[in-house]
Parts: structure tokens; sequence; C-alpha cells
């Protein structure tokens, strides 16, 4: 199934890979794609400005009809096309306009970079809240990849927690990282017990009472922990 702006569906959707390229990609690139491009419609396409956005169109409506919509990533081969587009852009913002506009994108970029790590397969830019909310519109490896299991264990290594019950998506093997779990039971999904779980974000609907429950803690942006123990409720 297909995640696609907080509905799973069986088909997806000929907007996935445009909405999802908006949402993923840092706001100031946009910027300065939008800003190249209009500076190459403007001065009149050269062969080899006609090729590349070309290039970029083909990809867009081939993976629109495509039904194999689990992430970004497969539209990842646009990005060298669109940053050539992009560095248009300089002409345009350092000429027209104050070299200020062209330092604070960049800043922006730069620092959007730097704020998101170590977690760069979680990005979602501030159009929509930020890797926080990434959830709520785009799932799979867009966000949870399994590749949170070092962050979960350094969390219950802080805090104390002997075992967690983990509801899991991902390849990786979570004795490796030292975390002592069990798998969710089917009566846990309907009612919680007197633990902490570990839900990633790709299962969060196969937990029933997940929904309108903030997590206690998260693991990166794709494991939310909810911590039911005693403990935690003193």
């Amino acid at each position: 199934g297909t995640y696609f702006l907080g509905k799973w569906t069986s088909h997806g959707s000929h907007l996935y890979f445009l909405v999802g390229f908006l949402i993923k990609t840092p706001i100031p690139l946009l910027i300065f794609i939008i800003t190249g491009l209009f500076l190459c419609v403007k001065s009149n396409l050269k062969e080899s400005e006609k090729f590349i956005l070309a290039v970029i169109a083909s990809f867009f409506i081939i993976s629109s009809f495509s039904g194999l919509q689990l992430g970004v990533r497969y539209i990842l081969p646009i990005y060298p096309f669109c940053l050539i587009i992009a560095a248009r852009s300089a002409e345009i913002l350092k000429n027209k306009f104050p070299g200020i506009i062209l330092l604070l994108l960049t800043a922006w970029y730069i620092l959007s970079s730097l704020l998101i790590w170590p977690h760069y397969l979680s990005y979602f830019n501030e159009a929509v809240g930020g890797p926080k909310n990434g959830y709520k519109y785009l799932r799979d490896s867009n966000i949870d990849w399994g590749q949170d299991l070092p962050t979960l264990a350094e969390y219950m290594k802080k805090n104390g927690i002997r075992e967690v019950v983990l509801e899991y998506f991902g390849e990786g093997n979570p004795d490796l990282y030292g975390i002592n779990y069990r798998r969710l039971s089917p009566s846990e999904a309907e009612e919680p017990k007197d633990c902490v779980y570990a839900i990633s974000v790709q299962y969060l609907e196969h937990v029933n009472w997940v929904k309108n429950l903030k997590p206690s803690a998260y693991a990166g942006y794709s494991i939310f922990i909810y911590d039911f123990t005693k403990k935690s409720l003193r």
C-alpha cells in the first residue's frame, strides 16, 4: 500500500512524487529552482536547457503513473538536473536583488541540513512543519526505514528501560544494538499494558490506541515511544 496525505491506498496517486518532491526538498532549493526556471524561460531556452527540462518532466510524468510509490528515492535522478537549473538563479538573485537575499537563502539551506543531522532520511521542509509532521503526509522510506534503532537503544540506556514492546519497520536486528524487546501482541494493539512501547511510524495504524495520543518520547523521527509504566505515571 501507499500512504499519501493521511490515507493508505492500494493504487497511489498521480500527485505522489510531485507532492513528495515539494515537501521533502529544502525550501531554499525550491526557490532557487523556480527562480532559475523563470530565468531560463525569460532568456529563451537553450538546447541544453530544453533537454534538462525534458528529462525532469519525463521523470515526473512516468513516475506519476507508476504503482511503485514507496518513497521520493525513486525520483532521485532528477535532482542533479534540478540543481543545474537552480544554479541559474544565482545570476538573477545576485544582479537584480540585494546580495543579502542570496546569502540568507544559502544560510537557510545550510542550517536546514545541520538541524536535521543525523536524521537526514526523515527530512521534511517547513511547509509541513518539518520532520515531526512528516509522517502525516508520507511514510515508508520517506521517513521510516528502520534507521533509528541506535537512537532507541540510546534512549533506553539513558532512561534505564530494560525492555520495550516493539512494532518495528526495518530489516535490522534490534539485538545487535542491545535492545531487549518483544513483539507487540494482538491484544496489546487493542489495549496497552504497563509497558514501554516503541512503534515505528509506518505501523502506527496497527495500534488502535495511538490515535490522538501524544508519544512520551521519540527515537529520531521514525519511532514513537509510549511509556505506560507506573514509574512514568508518578
